[in-house]
C-alpha cells in the first residue's frame, strides 16, 4: 500500500505545482490590467501614478494569493 500511495502523492505534487506555475503566468496579464484601469481612473481625474510600481504592487498581490493556494494544497497532499 506505501508504494501505490507514494504514486498518488507524487502525481498530486506534480499537479499542484503545474497548476501554481499557470497561475503565475496568469498573476502577470492579470497584473497588467489591473495596472490599466487604474490608470486610466488616474488619468481621468486628472493625476499621475508609477505605472511600474503600481504593476508591481499587483502582481505580487495576485502571486503572494496564489502562493497561499500553493502551500494550502501542499499541507493537503502531504497529510495522504
Amino acid at each position: 500500500m506505501g508504494f501505490f500511495n507514494a504514486i498518488v502523492k507524487d502525481f498530486f505534487d506534480r499537479q499542484n505545482y503545474a497548476n501554481y506555475q499557470h497561475n503565475k503566468k496568469k498573476a502577470s496579464s492579470k497584473a497588467y490590467k489591473q495596472t490599466g484601469k487604474e490608470i486610466q481612473i488616474a488619468k481621468s481625474k486628472g493625476k499621475t501614478i508609477n505605472g511600474s510600481m503600481r504593476y508591481k504592487k499587483n502582481y505580487l498581490a495576485i502571486n503572494d494569493k496564489n502562493k497561499a493556494n500553493f502551500d494550502r494544497r501542499a499541507k493537503f497532499i502531504d497529510r495522504i
